[in-house]
């Protein structure tokens, strides 16, 4: 049989290890995980923070988006107003244009038919001329002096 004894060695050693232990412990395994863990929280933040961004991005983007929209409609009812307002004046001025026409058109067949009846008299005169020239060169006499 074997027989175990337990030398002071032994003992020393294992004093030794849990003393590197403690040692280790304070020296580097503690500010290590406390490394570890203010990283953590670091990374932790940013993410929080990049999700935050990421939210106020797209919030801005919606809003843009909404006034994007907001202005092109504003732009279309200005435009539309726009064209009416047109339409309007151009009925206005169409309407005018027509009346002035109408007035110029009225003015002009009342000097024709003032020029007509001018004509008409002066062609009766010499209508009447001609025929009483005429009736005395037919008749060889003076048929004025006989009426």
């Amino acid at each position: 049989m074997v027989s175990m004894t337990v030398d002071w060695t032994v003992l020393v050693q294992m004093a030794n290890f849990i003393i590197l232990m403690v040692i280790l412990n304070a020296i580097f395994y503690k500010p290590l995980k406390k490394l570890m863990t203010s990283r953590q929280e670091l990374i932790d933040n940013l993410k929080a923070n990049a999700e935050v961004a990421k939210t106020q991005l797209e919030e801005g983007q919606l809003q843009q988006e909404r006034f994007r929209v907001e202005v092109l409609r504003e732009g279309v009812k200005i435009q539309n107003d726009l064209k009416e307002e047109g339409r309007t004046k151009e009925a206005e001025i169409l309407g005018e244009t027509h009346k002035q026409a109408s007035e110029r058109v009225d003015l002009a067949r009342q000097a024709m038919a003032a020029q007509v009846e001018k004509v008409r008299a002066e062609l009766q005169d010499e209508a009447r001329v001609l025929a009483s020239q005429l009736a005395n060169k037919l008749l060889g006499r003076d048929a004025a002096a006989e009426n």
